[in-house]
């Protein structure tokens, strides 16, 4: 994975930055060298994804085998990594397996775990992060959301090996 690190002097330069992402060049790996990245850093015995590996596994599934949706939105914003935010989706597609999910109380446990201090509302940025994840579940007719409450109501489709996984992602990459 690659990143850019910028520094701004002022808070009008931050906002600016923010308010013309068409001027930044970013690199957007495909999902496959993601998936493929994933399993480099499990076979090197990486954090934090041995956690998450952990968690899969207790569920059942396999981490490189992730859904599909868990990729989306693929550009997020500049609070963390693009790893950090798969690894969140992630615990909320296992979460989600387990038990009916409170849109409120996730935004909150993400505004809790995401450290924003120069953003005057970082809770609704975090909120269109949630929304975008249960959006996408929502496509795929997996779950129900009602209120605030999100239900799955069909298996999320996890993948059984990285082949299986490819040939999903070269489909949804061709959409």
């Amino acid at each position: 994975m690659t990143f850019q690190e910028r520094q701004f002097t002022t808070w009008h330069a931050l906002t600016t930055f923010w308010e013309q992402p068409q001027a930044v060049t970013c690199y957007n790996p495909s999902l496959s060298v993601v998936s493929r990245w994933i399993g480099r850093q499990l076979a090197w015995k990486r954090s934090p994804w041995l956690a998450v590996q952990t968690r899969c596994y207790q569920a059942h599934h396999l981490l490189q085998g992730c859904p599909v949706a868990c990729h989306y939105p693929r550009r997020v914003p500049p609070f963390q990594t693009y790893a950090w935010w798969l690894g969140w989706r992630i615990e909320c597609v296992l979460a989600l397996e387990q038990h009916t999910l409170d849109l409120t109380v996730v935004v909150d446990e993400l505004a809790r775990a995401v450290q924003v201090p120069l953003v005057k509302a970082p809770r609704s940025v975090l909120k269109a992060m949630v929304l975008a994840l249960i959006g996408a579940l929502q496509h795929q007719q997996v779950i129900r959301w009602q209120g605030t409450q999100v239900h799955q109501i069909r298996p999320i489709t996890w993948f059984g090996t990285e082949q299986q996984k490819e040939r999903a992602i070269r489909a949804k990459e061709k959409d």
